[in-house]
């Protein structure tokens, strides 16, 4: 795991146990992170930013299998989840909505491309946000 990498998960999780993190952050201080554990588990934690530069943990826990994954969260808390297969070159998506507790309602995961290190953001953070999706390389 690259040390940035690794920064970033323990700064958020308290441990470095995983790979790949992807961190978004919308307007209200809520956070999500994704990670996977190098043995083909995608893990989330949910969190939220305090005005004072505190994180206040919410929820953590496993909802997919794969490698790299990437987050895109907006304002009205939707979230679109991109990641590759762990052991074939093909990509995938879900779609959730973060609830008030920092629980995620996640849509069944779909196969969208073939590719390897996928990206996704949404190009505005208003309620008619569209989501930009990349197969990487």
């Amino acid at each position: 795991m690259h040390r940035l990498g690794i920064a970033v998960l323990a700064t958020l999780t308290g441990t470095a146990l995983g790979y790949h993190p992807s961190v978004a952050l919308n307007g209200h201080g809520q956070v999500v992170e994704m990670h996977n554990s190098g043995t083909g588990a995608l893990w989330y934690w949910t969190e939220t930013y305090d005005a004072d530069g505190r994180v206040a943990w919410q929820r953590h826990g496993r909802y997919d299998s794969g490698q790299t994954p990437a987050i895109a969260l907006d304002g009205a808390d939707r979230i679109v989840e991109v990641h590759q297969s762990q052991s074939a070159a093909t990509l995938w998506y879900r779609t959730g909505q973060l609830g008030a507790d920092g629980e995620i309602t996640w849509s069944a995961s779909r196969q969208y491309d073939n590719g390897v290190l996928p990206t996704v953001a949404f190009t505005d953070g208003g309620a008619g946000s569209r989501q930009s999706w990349s197969k990487g390389l």
